[in-house]
């Protein structure tokens, strides 16, 4: 996995500009070493640096995207499995970050109460998968990784009713839309409702450990945030494309990476 994570940062350098390939890589792949100061400095300003570091945001923003992709393709009943596969994967690929396996870990509890019919215990899950993970590592909870997964994770929880209610609506509006154009608007809409709502959960429920830990209540986050996160779905999908597709040919990764170039070129 490590050797596919190198592979997969090299095939985006190939494919595209700087700064665009070095954030890809912190983004997809939790590199950050390659990002320029000015652009670290500029995601500070703004709010938005918990942006570069993966955690259970991006893994809700995952979560969001996989569940919307597998609900588009198989239906409502869509295979949790799918879902379970996507999230391990991307904590594989990131490379074991402490925040992202515990995210992992939280999400997975998380699907299996959706899977179980039993939604509202998603909460309840949350809070025993971190008894456990702070029983066999005492020292966890003190880690403001793990603190900014948890809270992150269970805001999402919490605004994830919302989610589904406008889900539904918009699913529906779509269906009953009369041509191909209106269906691909309103699914369009379906992405960025749903990003939207992720990240205002998210941020909102981070705030107080943020203000704790960084003395200081980022003012613009929310609405730095709230204009990132559409575009983060198709950077993380876009990117994934890129390294992927660049180990079969480089010709097919440059072909990706144009594409993903715009919401890249949007992000920063």
């Amino acid at each position: 996995m490590f050797g596919l994570r190198r592979n997969l940062a090299e095939e985006l350098q190939e494919a595209l500009p700087e700064p665009h390939s070095a954030l890809a890589q912190a983004l997809l792949l939790g590199l950050r070493g390659q990002l320029p100061a000015d652009v670290k400095e500029d995601f500070r300003q703004t709010g938005a640096a918990h942006l570069l570091a993966i955690s259970g945001l991006h893994v809700g923003v995952l979560i969001a995207m996989t569940m919307m992709a597998a609900t588009w393709i198989f239906g409502r009943r869509s295979p949790a499995y799918l879902l379970l596969a996507a999230i391990w994967f991307y904590v594989l690929v990131s490379g074991f970050p402490v925040s992202v396996l515990l995210a992992g870990i939280m999400g997975s509890v998380f699907l299996a109460a959706l899977a179980l019919g039993r939604p509202r215990s998603a909460l309840p899950s949350l809070a025993l998968s971190a008894a456990v993970m702070v029983g066999i590592e005492p020292k966890v909870l003190g880690q403001i990784s793990f603190q900014l997964s948890f809270t992150a994770l269970a805001g999402i929880v919490l605004v994830l009713p919302l989610h589904s209610k406008i889900s539904e609506s918009i699913t529906r509006r779509a269906a009953a839309s009369g041509s191909w154009l209106k269906h691909l608007a309103w699914q369009a809409g379906n992405w960025i409702s749903s990003a939207l709502i992720v990240s205002l959960g998210a941020t909102l429920a981070t705030w107080p450990l943020v203000a704790s830990n960084f003395d200081r209540i980022p003012l613009a986050s929310i609405p730095a945030t709230l204009l990132a996160l559409p575009a983060m779905p198709f950077i993380l999908g876009g990117s994934l494309a890129t390294g992927g597709l660049g180990l079969a040919h480089p010709l097919l990764g440059q072909f990706a990476g144009w594409i993903t170039f715009v919401p890249l070129s949007y992000l920063l």
